[in-house]
């Protein structure tokens, strides 16, 4: 939360849920009922209130320290599965059970493992290709820059990533998908600056520049241009979700 308002990002400081004390990393990852009987309910069976004298930041560091990589890789996907439990009840009125949420995390790592898995097919069958590197550049303080890419094989397989970044470089959020249908390569990017945008209003970001090395859908997003095509459909989806920021902009970058 301290991060989020040092960004110029309001966030209140009382936890909205239960209204008993400030909303700290420690009470929404470990002390609040939600997140206990949450961790209690995960695969891993944890009890973060036998630990109360250490931080967030340690608690986790222990824990990963005890886990394979990919067991890891669940546990960081929980953790970001009560960041959206707390975006969803605070600002949409959802609410889950403990159950439904922890099979949400586990839907979305089994995405996302099969993802890489896919990406790495298509590594293994293309020859690499020749890319004009540019060097990243730093949104100013008050922005953060989401960064989308897309790739498709020629085998209707493919799959989206997003990286979020502030203006120091430190990674804020990062996913990436399976595409859940065949499409072109310039549809594809669209679908990534999609994933991109949502995935910045799921996490409270309402200031971003965002980044893609399709021209032709950033040149499509800043002329507000709607065809009727598949394409314009994806164009259509990504405009309806511009009034969700503050501030938003769409660069072209080389890859």
């Amino acid at each position: 939360m301290k991060n989020l308002r040092r960004r110029g990002i309001e966030c209140p400081p009382i936890c909205e849920r239960c209204w008993a004390g400030e909303e700290t990393e420690e009470h929404l990852f470990k002390h609040f009922d939600f997140a206990r009987h949450f961790w209690f309910a995960s695969p891993f069976n944890l009890r973060p209130e036998t630990n109360r004298e250490t931080n967030v930041k340690g608690w986790i560091i222990e824990i990963l320290g005890k886990l394979q990589m990919k067991e890891q890789g669940f546990f960081c996907t929980l953790l970001n599965q009560l960041w959206q439990v707390r975006n969803s009840t605070i600002f949409e009125k959802k609410v889950l059970t403990i159950e439904e949420e922890i099979k949400k995390a586990l839907t979305s790592f089994e995405e996302f493992s099969n993802t890489q898995a896919t990406l790495e097919e298509l590594r293994k069958s293309h020859n690499p290709p020749t890319f004009i590197t540019q060097k990243w550049e730093e949104p100013p303080n008050s922005m953060l820059k989401v960064n989308v890419d897309a790739a498709v094989g020629k085998i209707n397989k493919g799959g989206v990533g997003v990286v979020i970044r502030d203006n120091l470089g430190q990674v804020m959020a990062t996913a990436c998908w399976a595409i859940p249908f065949p499409l072109e390569a310039h549809e594809a990017e669209a679908y990534a600056v999609y994933r991109g945008m949502k995935m910045a209003i799921e996490s409270c970001f309402t200031n971003i520049i965002l980044e893609s090395d399709s021209m032709q859908v950033v040149k499509a997003l800043k002329q507000r241009k709607v065809i009727d095509s598949y394409f314009g459909f994806f164009i259509a989806d990504n405009m309806y979700l511009i009034d969700n920021f503050r501030s938003i902009s769409f660069n072209h970058v080389k890859r």
